[in-house]
Order: C-alpha cells, then sequence, then structure tokens
C-alpha cells in the first residue's frame, strides 16, 4: 500500500473577516506564514452540515506547491490507488491542533474503474467550513480577540472557511469521479484525492469537469495548456480504461 506523496505547502495569505471586519496576515509563531503539512490525516471536532445558510465570518484563503502535478488522466492514473464515481452520502469538516481545516467525505461507490474498495468509503481532504467556536479552539493567535467576540454573539450560526488554491468542495448528494491515493494508519484505511483538488471531477449530466487553478504569477490557466481539466463522461472513462 502506499502512503500519501504529496507535500503541501500551504501559504496563508490573509484572514478575509467578514461583517466588518479589517483584513489582517496571519503570521505564524515565528513569522513565518508557510506551513508544511506532510499527510492528511482522519481527525476529530466534526460538525454536521447544517440547513441555514451559513455565516462566514473567516475566509482562510491559500495557495499551495505539490510535489508532482497531475494535468493528465495518464498523470492521475500513475498515482492513483483506487479510481471510482461516487456520490458524497455525508461530509464533516475538521479542525487539527495547528487550526488546519479538512473534510471527511463518507462516498458510496457506485462504480470502480481501478483498485477495489467496500460500497462505502472514508476520504479525507483539506479545506472546507467549520463552526468558527470548533476553529477557535485551537487557534492560539492574539490577532484573534475580536473574531472571538464577534462570534460569541451568534455561536450556532458562525462559520470559518479555508478554501485551498480558491478550489471548490464537494458537495453532499452529488456525485463525482474521485482519483485516490490510499493510507493506512493504525489498521484504518482512509483515502485522499491526489493534490487535493487536482484528483476529484464533478459529474454535471454527461460532462465531467475539475477546479481550473488560476496561475496568478503569470495571469494564465492550466486550461490553456496541456490538461484535462474538462471532457464527457464517456471521454474520461475511455481515459481511465486506455
Amino acid at each position: 500500500m502506499r502512503k500519501n506523496k504529496i507535500v503541501f505547502i500551504l501559504v496563508i495569505c490573509l484572514f478575509t473577516l467578514i461583517c466588518g471586519c479589517s483584513k489582517e496576515k496571519v503570521n505564524s509563531d515565528n513569522g513565518n506564514s508557510t506551513h508544511i503539512v506532510s499527510k492528511l490525516k482522519n481527525q476529530g471536532d466534526m460538525t454536521e452540515d447544517k440547513k441555514e445558510t451559513k455565516n462566514i465570518v473567516l475566509d482562510i484563503p491559500s495557495t499551495a506547491d505539490f510535489l508532482y502535478s497531475c494535468n493528465t488522466i495518464k498523470e492521475l492514473k500513475e498515482h492513483a490507488d483506487l479510481i471510482v464515481k461516487a456520490t458524497v452520502k455525508e461530509e464533516h469538516a475538521w479542525v487539527d491542533g495547528v487550526a488546519t481545516i479538512g473534510t471527511e467525505y463518507v462516498l458510496e461507490i457506485n462504480k470502480c474503474y481501478i483498485g477495489k474498495a467496500q460500497n462505502t468509503i472514508i476520504v479525507n481532504n483539506l479545506g472546507g467550513t467549520i463552526l468558527a467556536s470548533k476553529y477557535l479552539e485551537k487557534q492560539n493567535d492574539p490577532k484573534m480577540y475580536e473574531l472571538k467576540k464577534k462570534v460569541e454573539k451568534n455561536p450556532d450560526n458562525s462559520y470559518v472557511r479555508f478554501q485551498f488554491d480558491g478550489a471548490w468542495q464537494p458537495e453532499k448528494g452529488k456525485q463525482y469521479i474521485w482519483f485516490l491515493e490510499e493510507n493506512e494508519e493504525n489498521g484504518t484505511i482512509t483515502y485522499a484525492p491526489i493534490n487535493v483538488y487536482e484528483g476529484v471531477y464533478e459529474i454535471d449530466q454527461d460532462i465531467v469537469k475539475r477546479y481550473n487553478e488560476e496561475n496568478t504569477n503569470n495571469s494564465t490557466t492550466r486550461s490553456s495548456q496541456l490538461s484535462d481539466d474538462k471532457m464527457t463522461l464517456s471521454e474520461m472513462e475511455a481515459k481511465i480504461n486506455q
């Protein structure tokens, strides 16, 4: 079994405080704003989805550098332990001890292309939206004092959102093609999408598409290069089966 080989370099650019808060640059204790996450873990501190519109009081954008890039289906296949078509049945946000936010997805397998899996699997990924009170339990930055006071006024509908390269998050009830790496820890197997968002394709009728990262350095997008960001479902399945 292959362990997750991805190393993420998270550059937290700024905190966007909604509801009248000012923007502040967030640094680590030593002044370095770069955090390295060596692998994805299944963490506790889950929060159930709520039906009402979520009041986002803090947005945490980030950028990422990967050990390798997967622009094509062929490249994704080279790193995938499991490739499936699956529906999101449940999603639970978590925050770890260094205030990194992720989401655990419970997937119902609709079709397995490569590898073997049970009918239901667990996928963990970086990014998500969590109750601000849960996030602040793991955040000891003194700059968060004003936010804490604001959250106290509406603790049940105040959320923090972490977006990885601005990528959208998979949603409950929707179907996706997943290119997954397998992780085993203490006898428990979980999965993580290759490069956070590169290994997740949303299915919209007969079209499959993944998040298209914008290159802010030269104002070009990956779609202007040789890449497999969007195609028909039949084209996707043909490339997987090649």
